[in-house]
């Protein structure tokens, strides 16, 4: 064709455009080509081809992409690929929406066929089609195995080769979470190899001693005590003599509340208080086995299961708003291991400093203490020890203030301790925890008057707490909680 009449058919963008049902809203002019629309949506040009691909015959490819729009409307969006004659080159541009009413692949092939057929161009001169990726489902049952398969290829409604596809692909991918639990697998035994301490560490030469002499027994038992009075640990607990058979004569609260008689008792509640009552006899022979608290076992063992006075502040508190969180529970069953916080940590290993101080101050001598037992058998307290026959001692080495020169200082009308500094006096805190863990201790151990001391390195405060005897009633308090809300959670 001569180039002269290429004007002829070049089609220039009309304005009219814009107004037809097809293209309005997403329709543009190109300023610097009238030959050329602009895509409002997707910003990209439009070269004219229809007139080009009729007046020349050129062959062409489609791109077709099947979706769905928000109004549920299901639509054919077509690219056309052809050799453009006016520029030679390939060009790619958009074609046409195309509405359908299902997306299987016979709906968008007549769907194609006719629009090609509307607009006059040659089914003939379509040498290529891309599309995208068959849409496959396939149902399986562990049972029946493949109960259903759908394809949208036109192969779809029998068998095609993207089914096939899929069920290779997932025999090979099997989801995570339909294999067997690997990490419960028992791992196969391992046979392990003991090794000689002195084959690890061999002497530098034969005949090597690190010692002169072996260590004689006296030395031993020595040194085993030097460790217990540290901070106890996994190791120091190895360490420890076995408890006391003559423990066995408390009452075992675990054997009690699984044992047949306490789940068929009509009334569970004054079964468990009087097996577990105790005697005078009972009581005192377990204080004095019990004797160096948390580095004897027997104390470790006698304490299990019974509410004890550092307690008792935290459950009055949840008796009063009637609350009782799974933490509460958690803490009296000993389930927070306070070894290793810093001030717990720190406290144990000043308290015999503190003791002494307090001795040096006062004149007054300190006897140790054990576990000492209510007559009922299960609420308890271990006083830091005993002074005259009417007194106890209770020690606090408040980690927070260590490095403080006065205590005055950093307690002044901080009623978040048990004392504060209030006109130059020193003032019990009656709402604080510790006042509940002293009068505990002050009732169950059946004494008058019990000496708190509140020590750091630079500081002493010495106080008196006389026995409260409106605070008596919080005992019945604590019994109650005990055997309606305590045992529940033992049991479980």
């Amino acid at each position: 064709m001569p180039k002269e009449k290429e004007s002829l058919y070049t089609r220039k963008y009309r304005v009219a455009w814009e107004s037809d049902a097809e293209l309005k809203g997403w329709i543009g002019p190109v300023l610097a080509d009238e030959t050329k629309s602009l895509c409002k949506i997707c910003k990209c040009t439009l070269a004219a081809h229809k007139k080009d691909l009729l007046l020349h015959d050129s062959k062409y490819s489609l791109i077709i992409d099947e979706s769905t729009a928000v109004d549920s409307t299901k639509m054919l969006c077509v690219m056309i690929k052809y050799l453009s004659k006016k520029q030679t080159k390939i060009v790619t541009t958009f074609y046409k929406l195309i509405e359908i009413e299902k997306g299987d692949a016979i709906t968008i092939s007549a769907a194609v066929t006719k629009q090609l057929e509307l607009d006059g161009l040659k089914l003939g001169n379509l040498i290529g089609i891309g599309v995208d990726g068959a849409n496959v489902m396939i149902s399986y049952d562990l049972d029946d195995g493949i109960v259903c398969a759908k394809c949208s290829c036109p192969r779809g409604l029998a068998v095609c080769h993207h089914m096939a596809a899929l069920c290779i692909h997932a025999h090979h991918n099997i989801s995570v979470t339909d294999k067997t639990c690997l990490w419960s697998k028992r791992k196969p035994a391992e046979t392990e190899q003991v090794t000689k301490i002195s084959d690890i560490y061999k002497p530098k030469y034969s005949g090597f001693k690190a010692a002169q002499r072996s260590a004689t027994e006296s030395e031993i038992v020595t040194l085993i005590q030097s460790i217990g009075d540290a901070t106890p640990v996994g190791f120091t607990w190895w360490l420890l003599p076995e408890p006391s058979v003559d423990l066995m004569l408390l009452p075992d609260i675990e054997a009690i509340i699984f044992s047949n008689e306490y789940t068929t008792a009509p009334n569970k509640e004054d079964y468990f208080l009087q097996k577990c009552c105790v005697s005078e006899s009972i009581i005192n022979r377990v204080a004095e086995m019990t004797i160096g608290q948390s580095n004897n076992a027997n104390w470790l063992m006698a304490r299990k299961y019974r509410l004890t006075s550092s307690k008792f502040g935290a459950v009055l508190s949840a008796c009063q708003k009637k609350k009782y969180p799974k933490s509460l529970f958690k803490g009296l069953l000993e389930g927070y291991d306070l070894s290793g916080v810093r001030a717990v940590q720190w406290g144990r290993e000043n308290e015999q400093s503190a003791i002494e101080k307090f001795q040096e101050i006062t004149g007054l001598h300190v006897e140790p203490a054990g576990f000492c037992l209510d007559e009922c058998g299960f609420l308890g307290a271990s006083p830091d020890g005993y002074i005259s026959e009417n007194c106890i001692i209770e020690v606090k080495c408040p980690f927070k203030h260590r490095n403080v020169e006065k205590l005055s200082e950093v307690l002044t009308s901080n009623e978040n301790y048990v004392v504060f500094y209030d006109n130059s006096s020193w003032t019990i805190n009656e709402n604080h925890i510790y006042y509940h863990q002293v009068q505990g201790q002050l009732y169950i151990t059946n004494k008058d008057m019990c000496y708190l001391v509140i020590w750091i390195p630079k500081d002493t405060i010495i106080m008196r707490i006389s026995r409260n005897d409106e605070w008596k009633n919080n005992i019945n308090t604590l019994k109650s909680f005990y055997c309606q809300q305590f045992l529940a959670n033992i049991l479980l």
